[in-house]
């Protein structure tokens, strides 16, 4: 299985972060990014990988408890942005903000895993929800830009924020991956 820990979204700010996303692909007629459907919108804490159903529930039981202690923060959506650049996206996302108390989150999980023989995490946490990822071939054409039509690549440059009230963090979910 693969699997994942991520912070699943309430119903109101999926949709709203759904409304914006949409904007975004209206800007992109030729398909160029590949749109995360709304149902599979979340942040994602680690991803964990691939896992013997042996090694879930060690696993699970440390999860849980490391979450316990780091859930309680109260995020909102940030600005719109690529990872790793606008210059070369792979990713457009909305951030949650603030940061500190969900790279807190991050962190723990992340110990947490790593007592049950789960490699570290080696780039630092950006909290984000991915809205969609450049499509692989587009990529490497574009070695001499973004890859993303003008409308989009401007409309991500100006960085809007999804419109929906704060929410509270209050738990994790552990996700098997669909590819």
């Amino acid at each position: 299985m693969r699997l994942f820990v991520a912070i699943e979204l309430p119903g109101a700010v999926r949709a709203a972060i759904g409304r914006l996303r949409d904007e975004l692909a209206a800007l992109d007629p030729a398909g160029r990014v590949r749109w995360v459907r709304d149902d599979r919108l979340h942040c994602t804490v680690k991803f964990l990988g691939e896992l013997e159903p042996a090694r879930l529930e060690p696993l699970a039981a440390a999860l849980r408890e490391a979450s316990a202690r780091a859930v309680g923060c109260t995020v909102r959506s940030g600005p719109v942005g690529a990872l790793p650049s606008l210059a070369r996206p792979r990713v457009i996302y909305t951030a949650l903000e603030p940061r500190e108390p969900l790279a807190r989150i991050a962190e723990a999980i992340d110990r947490a895993a790593a007592r049950c023989g789960i490699e570290r995490e080696r780039r630092p946490f950006v909290p984000h929800v991915t809205l969609g990822r450049l499509r692989e071939g587009r990529r490497r054409r574009a070695r001499a830009g973004s890859g993303l039509p003008a409308a989009l690549e401007q409309r991500v440059a100006a960085a809007p924020v999804p419109r929906h009230a704060p929410f509270a963090v209050t738990e994790l979910a552990l996700i098997e991956s669909e590819l």
